[in-house]
């Protein structure tokens, strides 16, 4: 996340790092979505020392 032009927050998007996705599946297609569910967010970051981030909306 930028905010005033400075890096507050790193991508998660790097090679490397482990992610978890919630959604179903729609013939080929897969869909984010944590509606129904007991999740905060349709997705976390597994950090490497095993605790699990969701990323906060802007």
């Amino acid at each position: 996340m930028v905010k005033d032009k400075k890096v507050v927050e790193d991508s998660w998007l790097h090679r490397g790092n482990r992610m978890v996705v919630v959604g179903y599946r729609r013939e080929n297609d897969f869909i984010a979505n944590s509606k129904g569910t007991s999740y905060s967010s349709p997705i976390f970051l597994i950090k490497k020392d095993g605790q699990i981030a969701t990323q906060k909306a802007s």
